[in-house]
């Protein structure tokens, strides 16, 4: 069982409101990057070599920061609104029998097409 954020606090020498918010952000990424997000993450980071953006490159620093979560989920919302495009979504996409799953092959390919290396 998980310790609870309380424990983490006293453990780690974090406040309980840090404790908690480093338990929201790990089952948030858990849920958008999936169980072995920390493997992935060390794959596509860590790994050395040329990459097809750099740090300095617009996409690369829009893709890596933080608000590309709520902006994501607004591009979502923003793409339901229109009947084409949620055809298209619905014919051709298995959201609706594993949403959390689609969510992570995208975030997967996002994160691999602007981070990862070449080859």
């Amino acid at each position: 069982m998980a310790a609870s954020p309380v424990k983490m606090a006293q453990t780690a020498g974090l406040s309980v409101s840090s404790a908690i918010q480093l338990k929201i952000g790990e089952a948030l990424r858990s849920k958008v990057a999936g169980d072995d997000a920390q493997e992935r993450a060390a794959h596509i980071w860590g790994a050395q070599g040329e990459r097809w953006f750099t740090p300095e490159d617009p996409v690369w620093r829009v893709h890596a920061d933080a608000s590309m979560f709520p902006a994501g989920v607004t591009a979502l919302l923003l793409q339901m609104l229109h009947p084409m495009a949620m055809a298209g979504v619905a014919g051709h996409s298995g959201y609706k029998g594993d949403p959390w799953g689609r969510l992570q092959r995208t975030s997967t390919y996002l994160a691999s097409t602007t981070l990862a290396r070449l080859s």
